[in-house]
């Protein structure tokens, strides 16, 4: 089973030796008008793992106010060309890494599912597609934007190539190999949808948001940066926290529980006047998203 976005898959992912990373801007926009890269200084490392010989899983840090998890995309090796789900925002380093699978393959990206409505996997895809317009691009229903609901063609989708993702096996991709059923669109009362598909390649299972879980593990090494564990260490916003491996854990677990519930119940909000204290640690909201 692979997860899209998850802060559970420890096997998948990279230590500390394989680690890269690539200046890029901190607040490098999507179309939904947030800046979803992360809340790292400029620095938004891409890491790739074997999952299996057709199967390669892309990953990169994503966070927004001090809350940070691994987003990933699968690479997947068919007959006739490669075919990326959910692709990542289009740093240097993760095209590049792209294309030195098509080189080892001998094989172009001829295909790119979006297999979910979320913001923060399909806020990519316009700056992807103007690297890879010659791929056919699958979209699921109910895709929206915010804070504006656009059409598609303000989006920066730019491919010549666009379809509708059929909600369950069939067409040019089933001929590829693929099995999958869809979940959506389900429309919320604010704004927006939820959609998940549900995919299937050579018996490996790809999921995006529909399967969740909570873990004491150890922090993966792409998100394990001082200032966002320390944030969400501390008890009351003026707690002055020491960076230890326990605050550090500490922290990795509310960031989770942030990460699948940005409402937790028993949270409680700090009034303007103390959140504003001089007397918080000095750093720790730093380089965050306000």
């Amino acid at each position: 089973l692979l997860a899209a976005a998850t802060t559970t898959t420890t096997t998948l992912l990279p230590s500390s030796s394989e680690k890269r990373s690539l200046s890029t801007p901190l607040a490098k926009l999507t179309y939904t008008g947030l800046p979803l890269t992360s809340t790292y200084t400029g620095e938004l490392p891409t890491v790739f793992n074997s999952v299996k010989p057709s199967i390669t899983l892309a990953t990169q840090p994503l966070g927004i106010v001090n809350v940070n998890t691994c987003i990933r995309s699968p690479v997947y090796e068919t007959a006739t060309g490669l075919v990326v789900v959910n692709p990542l925002l289009p740093t240097k380093e993760y095209v590049a890494g792209l294309k030195s699978i098509s080189s080892r393959t001998g094989k172009p990206i001829t295909d790119v599912i979006l297999a979910s409505t979320a913001v923060e996997h399909a806020g990519p895809l316009g700056a992807f597609s103007q690297r890879f317009p010659s791929a056919t691009y699958w979209l699921p229903p109910g895709l929206y934007s915010f804070p504006v609901n656009l059409p598609r063609k303000f989006l920066g989708l730019l491919a010549r190539d666009v379809r509708p993702l059929p909600p369950s096996t069939s067409g040019p991709l089933a001929s590829l190999g693929f099995t999958w059923t869809s979940l959506g669109p389900l429309k919320f009362k604010s704004v927006g949808t939820f959609h998940d598909v549900a995919l299937n390649y050579q018996g490996t299972l790809f999921v995006t948001d529909v399967v969740t879980s909570l873990y004491k593990g150890e922090i993966p090494e792409v998100l394990d940066e001082s200032k966002p564990l320390l944030f969400h260490a501390r008890d009351s916003v003026d707690e002055v926290v020491d960076d230890t491996p326990e605050n550090r854990n500490k922290g990795w677990r509310r960031m989770s529980i942030f990460g699948l519930v940005f409402y937790p119940v028993d949270i409680t909000v700090s009034s303007f006047p103390r959140f504003f204290s001089r007397s918080r640690q000095a750093g720790l909201g730093e380089d965050a998203v306000p």
